[in-house]
C-alpha cells in the first residue's frame, strides 16, 4: 500500500542503515569481532535496540519469532 515515492523514501533510509553498519564495522551486541578481533560500534547507533523508551519518550515493544529472532519496535512510530 505504499506509495512510489515512500517505496524510494524506504529504499533510501534501508541502504544507509546498512551503509552505516558498514562504515562502522557492524554491531557488537554480543560477540561480533571482525578477523583481527576488533568490535565494531555501529551499535552505539542503534534508535531503539535494547531501550525501555526511544528519544521521544514511546515504549519500545520487543516481539519474539518462533525462530528466537527479536524485532524492537515503536508503535506509534512504525505503522
Amino acid at each position: 500500500s505504499l506509495s512510489e515515492e515512500e517505496l524510494k523514501k524506504l529504499f533510501n533510509e534501508i541502504k544507509y542503515v546498512i551503509d552505516q553498519s558498514y562504515f562502522h564495522q557492524g554491531a557488537s551486541v554480543r560477540d561480533y569481532s571482525d578477523v583481527e578481533d576488533k568490535k565494531g560500534d555501529y551499535h552505539d547507533h542503534f534508535v531503539v535496540y535494547g531501550k525501555k523508551k526511544d528519544d521521544y519518550g514511546n515504549l519500545v515493544k520487543r516481539f519474539t519469532s518462533e525462530d528466537k529472532r527479536t524485532t524492537h519496535w515503536v508503535p506509534e512510530i512504525q505503522k
